[in-house]
């Protein structure tokens, strides 16, 4: 990979991340022009049917949902040419005894990269838990008074 195309696919990934982390408050924020005035604000919109449903989803699928599912095939991937690349070496030696094996670090970075990602599944899931939980004790409670 050039420089060029490691800068490109960079800032590539920090304009997706600002898009990205910005998505669920554009629809709630619009224009507001001062009745005779030339003065406009952007503004919070009262779109409250917005608020409280759609965007504990989009949260979620930001947050939680999507950093996992990326991280997860990440790491199938990476595992998957860990063991192509051992399989080459094998070949590429021709030997099939246990001393040489035995300093192939694959499978130490294969189980630190399942552990990375438990954890990372472990700490985030409680916080969606809890505002798909606050989502839908808000649907519960809305029914109920009606």
């Amino acid at each position: 990979m050039t420089r060029k195309t490691a800068v490109i696919i960079t800032l590539s990934i920090y304009a997706i991340l600002i898009v990205y982390s910005g998505i669920n408050a554009f629809p709630t924020y619009g224009l507001y022009q001062v009745p005779y005035s030339p003065i406009i604000y952007c503004t919070p919109l009262n779109n409250i049917n917005w608020i409280e449903n759609i965007v504990p989803w989009i949260d979620f699928v930001i947050y939680i949902i999507a950093p996992s599912t990326i991280m997860i095939v990440a790491n199938v991937l990476i595992i998957w040419k860990l063991r192509e690349m051992r399989k080459q070496r094998r070949l590429m030696t021709r030997t099939e005894s246990n001393e040489e094996n035995k300093g192939y670090g694959g499978n130490r970075i294969a189980v630190m990269l399942i552990c990375v990602s438990t954890f990372f599944i472990l700490t985030t899931m409680p916080w969606g838990i809890f505002f798909i939980g606050k989502y839908l004790d808000y649907l519960v409670c809305s029914t109920c008074s009606k």
